[in-house]
């Protein structure tokens, strides 16, 4: 009769113990899942770090704050990423938008009108953002015309506009 009690509490402890780690694991996989926050105006991000539908939202709320040049990079990013979900890219650390365009232009081929809308964005983010030139309504409605190309069909530029109310921040 003891030896039937101590082999049903060593049982015990032991169920005991592997369930207390079992939980503890998916702790660990439910913290590690959340999305990190990302620092747009940093040059090391890359568009793999949150999903394309993240980047949409953080670029809306850029738009918002009139945030323009950097609602801009949010949405590329958006692109990069769907692109790459629909295995047209590979996004990677190294890369840079031109890469992205010689890959897109060979795994696209049968998308001329995508190719042209990237190509074009591609030209006009950089004088943004590298040559620093100013980020009108203009330039915002005609970068997101070309994206509407490039994101899931739920993105409508037009929507997308309509966020982008008053004078771009600087």
């Amino acid at each position: 009769f003891v030896l039937l009690v101590v082999v049903c509490s060593v049982l015990a402890i032991t169920l005991y113990r592997a369930l207390k780690h079992r939980r503890r694991a998916k702790t660990e996989a439910v913290a590690i899942t959340e999305t990190p926050a990302v620092d747009i105006t940093d040059e090391s991000v890359i568009a793999s770090q949150l999903p394309s539908d993240e980047w949409l939202l953080l670029s809306l709320e850029l738009l918002q704050k009139g945030e323009w040049r950097l609602a801009m990079r949010a949405l590329h990013m958006a692109g990069l990423t769907h692109m790459a979900h629909a295995d047209r890219i590979t996004i990677e650390r190294f890369k840079s938008n031109r890469d992205y365009l010689s890959e897109y232009n060979r795994r696209a081929h049968d998308d001329p009108n995508g190719i042209k809308a990237f190509a074009d964005n591609i030209r006009t983010l950089e004088r943004v953002w590298y040559g620093r030139h100013p980020v009108t309504l203009d330039t915002l409605e005609h970068f997101a015309n070309h994206q509407q190309a490039l994101l899931p069909p739920a993105f409508t530029a037009r929507d997308w506009l309509a966020s982008a109310g008053g004078t771009p921040s600087t």
